[in-house]
């Protein structure tokens, strides 16, 4: 299971927070500075994370004096276990420190996976044209978070070459929401592509 927050994507009329929850007898910051980070202090994954189950789901954590930072147990029901665990992607990529810890900019890609953790995860970047008519091929590319072709994943029925790419041709208009797919990977954002009539 993926949550995807994209920064970009904000209502117009958006505005910036930090997130902050108040312990027992210490406040316990969101904001960039976690584990004597770097100032200036800024949004975070997990401060994304946060915005995002407003209006969709429900997360839980537990806070590490140690490492001065959440660790994500439970995400839209979905719960740790000694096996699989939430691992956070940024742009593609997981991230080696905190969610508290890791600042974000606008158009970052933010990825929450419920994955097993014993062996690295490659998270799936799906790209190509989002409009196109009946009848004439597209062709879309699959690459992990260091844009390296990602060879045998599955996209709307058509299977990736050697080089990420595959060649799909719609044979009726409308909307079409692709995302690739393949074991032992996570599974690509959303490619939404319009379909007009043909000529």
């Amino acid at each position: 299971m993926c949550h995807d927050t994209t920064s970009s994507q904000q209502p117009t009329n958006a505005v910036r927070v930090n997130v902050r929850v108040e312990g027992k007898t210490k406040t316990h910051p969101c904001n960039g500075l976690n584990n004597h980070g770097k100032p200036p202090p800024g949004p975070t994954c997990t401060g994304a994370l946060d915005d995002a189950s407003k209006s969709h789901f429900s997360w839980d954590a537990t806070f590490s004096k140690e490492f001065d930072d959440f660790f994500i147990k439970t995400i839209a029901g979905e719960t740790n276990t000694s096996q699989m665990a939430w691992i956070i992607y940024l742009n593609y990529k997981s991230i080696n420190v905190g969610g508290c810890q890791q600042k974000v900019n606008a158009g970052d890609q933010i990825l929450f996976a419920f994955v097993n953790f014993s062996a690295p995860v490659p998270a799936l970047h799906l790209t190509g044209p989002h409009a196109t008519v009946v009848g004439k091929e597209i062709t879309v590319h699959v690459a992990d978070g260091d844009g390296k072709p990602i060879a045998g994943a599955t996209v709307h029925g058509h299977t990736t070459d050697e080089h990420g790419n595959a060649r799909i041709t719609f044979n009726r208009p409308g909307k079409y929401d692709l995302k690739a797919e393949k074991t032992g990977t996570i599974r690509s954002n959303t490619l939404i592509v319009e379909v007009g009539p043909g000529p």
